[in-house]
């Protein structure tokens, strides 16, 4: 006689009740607001619990602990936007952050949502579901450490109804009664999202260490998530190069970006101060000394940064960065004074300029003096491809012939006659400055759209024609293997002996990740980065010198890259 086999039937909830539930849920948070929500109805685990911390009466688990967003959370929830992209530092929380409040809560909230986290590794997938897991686990508990207490009512009863769940063989939760769902996913899968019905949120970790083609897996996936959808990719810092670093410098840089970008550092985390053997001022090393007069340090940050600095080396700053230039690792040998770009990059956190342009591609640094001589340089864009699907831009920068200061700059990808009208526009703001355009690319259509204009102000470079015996001049500057290694060597002295007078953010972050091609020595971007602004630089040092009579282009001789060693060498 056969064996029967009686599977236990599923749990039957109430819809209604299940509706009710929802409702009081969706009051409460949108009375009091997500981080209110979230001390209220979410556990997790604490990282590491103080010696000190006491344990309840009755509870087995002090890391167990109600989830209050820290400050950086907090910020994130009052400014993300539907496409984000988070540079941060190791142990921030917001992976955590994220699998709570832009998968778990939305999913309750919202019926019909689908969530995707997707992890680097199939290791780490798992440790995110079970962050996700306590986190639906616990949900709504008062007391949660005995189930049957008084207090833990309103939990019963809600897993009962609107949570009642039912499993995949998957990392995957879902709520049958208001058919919303949750996965947990690993980038080591080529078709990892694809085949999910319309993704309402996806949050992906770690971008920046995801194997085989980062790039194509996020491509594919996107294709997943509906029109109102929301997409988040986070991570530390790898190389300056890849996927990550790419799209994070087109968040930071483009105003017509696809994501928003975000940026913590170290010292904006609370936790991250040390309270043993505190330093004195009188013990500060200079380095300690000049970050702590930058960012405001406080004695016990300092004291937590060398205890860190010591232990991870030059590994601290990928894993706890204090921006977000030196964070990226270079493969190669940088061009300019690293020292003086990252010390100059901090000053220029609390400096604003006094007028940006509405597309935020134009930007005033100083206002023009009456009677003083202004420079604008120009690199044109070639259509060069940085990457696979970002083009070079056309950039320009207005100097202070005298001094060198940058006064306005301006970055974008337009046709060479609006880029000619961007030049003329800045020059006439300046005092009728000079325009010195390079001359490859669509360097000539710019110059004939100056001469349409009448703008006679045209930088003329000064050339030995051979074959006449004699010296002419034709419009716009030349980069020859005599001119570019003179300009770059130029440009490399300015930064480092007047960084003060380096005005524009974005040319910092450029000109750290100008390297030597470690095979020829030639200086250029490093792989997926941006040379634009270093680029019209570099021109308009070369020229405001011969301007100045420092450089005479027919008599001046050939130079290696980095050969400038002193000022004396400018003349």
């Amino acid at each position: 006689m056969p064996v029967t086999i009686l599977k236990k039937p599923l749990q039957k909830f109430d819809q209604k009740l299940a509706n009710d539930q929802l409702q009081a849920l969706k009051t409460i948070y949108a009375t009091y607001g997500l981080d209110y929500f979230c001390q209220h109805f979410i556990w997790i685990l604490k990282k590491k619990p103080e010696a000190e911390d006491p344990i309840p009466v009755g509870h087995w688990n002090k890391r167990l602990v109600p989830f209050v967003p820290n400050d950086i959370q907090v910020d994130f929830h009052n400014r993300r936007k539907k496409r984000n992209w988070i540079l941060k530092g190791r142990q921030f929380g917001i992976t955590t952050d994220g699998i709570i409040t832009c998968l778990l809560i939305p999913a309750i909230i919202n019926p019909g949502s689908a969530g995707l986290l997707i992890s680097q590794t199939n290791f780490y997938g798992y440790q995110h579901f079970q962050i996700l897991n306590r986190a639906h686990r616990y949900f709504g508990k008062v007391f949660p450490f005995i189930d049957e207490h008084p207090s833990n009512e309103f939990w019963r009863q809600v897993h009962e109804h609107l949570l009642h769940t039912k499993y995949s063989a998957r990392k995957e939760i879902v709520y049958d009664a208001i058919d919303s769902r949750i996965l947990v996913d690993s980038a080591q899968k080529e078709e990892v999202g694809q085949g999910l019905p319309g993704i309402s949120d996806l949050w992906c970790t770690e971008v920046a260490r995801w194997p085989r083609n980062p790039e194509e897996t996020m491509a594919n996936v996107k294709e997943s998530v509906h029109q109102d959808g929301t997409i988040t990719g986070e991570s530390t810092a790898n190389m300056m190069s890849g996927y990550f670093y790419e799209e994070y410098q087109r968040a930071k840089n483009d105003p017509d970006a696809e994501f928003m970008a975000f940026f913590y550092e170290w010292f904006k985390h609370k936790e991250y101060r040390r309270t043993v053997n505190v330093l004195k001022p009188d013990e500060l090393t200079e380095e300690e000394r000049e970050i702590r007069s930058k960012v405001d340090l406080t004695l016990e940050q300092v004291t937590w940064r060398r205890w860190k600095t010591s232990t991870l080396r030059h590994q601290f700053k990928e894993k706890y960065p204090e921006d977000d230039i030196s964070c990226f690792l270079l493969s190669g040998q940088s061009f300019f004074d690293q020292k003086a770009l990252l010390s100059r990059n901090l000053e220029l956190k609390d400096v604003k300029p006094y007028m940006i342009s509405d597309d935020k591609t134009m930007v005033f640094f100083k206002r023009r003096i009456k009677g003083r001589r202004y420079l604008v340089a120009v690199d044109p864009a070639t259509g060069r491809m940085v990457n696979n699907t970002d083009t070079d831009r056309t950039a320009m920068v207005c100097l202070d012939v005298e001094t060198g200061e940058e006064v306005a700059a301006f970055a974008d990808r337009i046709p060479p006659e609006e880029a000619a009208m961007a030049a003329l526009e800045i020059a006439r703001t300046y005092n009728d400055a000079m325009i010195a355009v390079e001359r490859t690319g669509d360097g000539g259509t710019i110059m004939l759209q100056l001469e349409h204009e009448r703008y006679a102000n045209i930088y003329k470079h000064r050339e030995w024609l051979r074959e006449e015996q004699q010296v002419i001049e034709l419009p716009g500057w030349p980069p020859t293997i005599i001119t570019r290694p003179i300009a770059c060597n130029r440009l490399a002295l300015f930064v480092r002996d007047y960084t003060y007078l380096i005005n524009d953010p974005l040319f910092v972050s450029e000109a750290y990740a100008f390297q030597r091609d470690p095979k020829k020595g030639k200086p250029q971007a490093s792989p997926g980065a941006h040379d634009d602004r270093v680029s019209c630089r570099y021109i308009g040092h070369y020229v405001r010198l011969v301007l100045l009579g420092y450089i005479d282009p027919v008599l001046m001789r050939g130079e290696r890259y980095g050969q400038l060693e002193s000022e004396d060498d400018v003349a």
